[in-house]
């Protein structure tokens, strides 16, 4: 009943638009991008990952707009270091972005 009631609570506060009163506290501290494979858009016939993989043209476009909403970029350490800070409220719009799986093409 409780896990129930809390929901219905987090519903209405999303649904009316009132959690944005409480976004300094809730909205988190920082982000990680995590990408797959960046590669052109063509398909082979064996493509078991392609649901992972985005277009060059897509990433610019991710990483063009963070840049224009005025997010920081850093490494996983840095948010790693910034995660123990006392004030971690100043670095809101921090994000890092990886490239995992190592396939050749993220190089």
């Amino acid at each position: 009943m409780r896990n129930k009631a809390i929901k219905t609570l987090l519903n209405l506060l999303y649904y009316s638009g009132l959690q944005r009163l409480f976004s300094f506290w809730t909205k988190g501290a920082g982000s990680i991008l995590m990408l797959h494979h960046v590669r052109d858009g063509s398909v082979s016939h064996f493509a078991p990952n392609q649901h992972l993989q985005i277009t060059p043209e897509f990433l610019d476009q991710v990483l063009t707009a963070l840049k224009e909403r005025g997010y920081e970029f850093v490494s996983l350490d840095k948010i790693h270091s910034r995660l123990g800070e006392k004030n971690i409220h100043r670095y809101r719009k921090m994000i890092a972005v990886t490239l995992d799986d190592g396939y050749r093409d993220n190089l």
